[in-house]
């Protein structure tokens, strides 16, 4: 999203029309108030308004969104099961190299697996989990594997 984009959206327009200007009138004015000059109030004013409503408006997005419908057979499919895949995987690497990945096919009943992948590549062991997982977090300091129980909204924790 190119700047014009971002600048031309109701949120912008809202941040341009709102508290920002009070904020940016009152730095002017304690400006003034301390013994600067007129321009440096100014300035400072409309400098503080700038800011806050360049802080206010939308952020640009990750990257180019590909439009699957737009592409041919088989790029179509490939496009669409990897938006899946993303959804549904997450990873966390140790200090090792080894690749710590959760996901949700593949576990008991409607749960997920946890798997560990080696420098390597190959799957060194899975272990099938009973709840949903979500995200998954290495903590090296204390040798623990954290994941997100989407099922019942918790943190899970397992020894490294």
């Amino acid at each position: 999203m190119t700047l014009r984009d971002r600048f031309y959206t109701p949120a912008t327009a809202k941040a341009i029309l709102s508290w920002r200007i009070l904020l940016g009138l009152g730095v002017g004015v304690v400006v003034g108030a301390v013994g600067a000059p007129i321009w440096l109030a100014v300035v400072a004013g409309v400098a503080t308004y700038a800011v806050s409503v360049a802080l206010a408006m939308p952020r640009g997005s990750g990257g180019p969104r590909i439009d699957a419908f737009a592409l041919g057979e088989p790029w179509r499919h490939y496009v669409h099961n990897a938006r899946l895949a993303a959804g549904r995987m997450r990873a966390a690497v140790d200090s090792e190299g080894q690749l710590y990945v959760v996901d949700s096919a593949g576990g008991i009943g409607e749960g997920g697996r946890l798997q560990l992948l080696g420098n390597d590549g190959r799957v060194q062991w899975v272990m099938e989990l009973d709840y949903l997982p979500g995200g998954v977090e290495v903590d090296e300091k204390r040798g623990f594997l954290w994941i997100t129980n989407r099922t019942r909204s918790s943190l899970m924790k397992y020894r490294l």
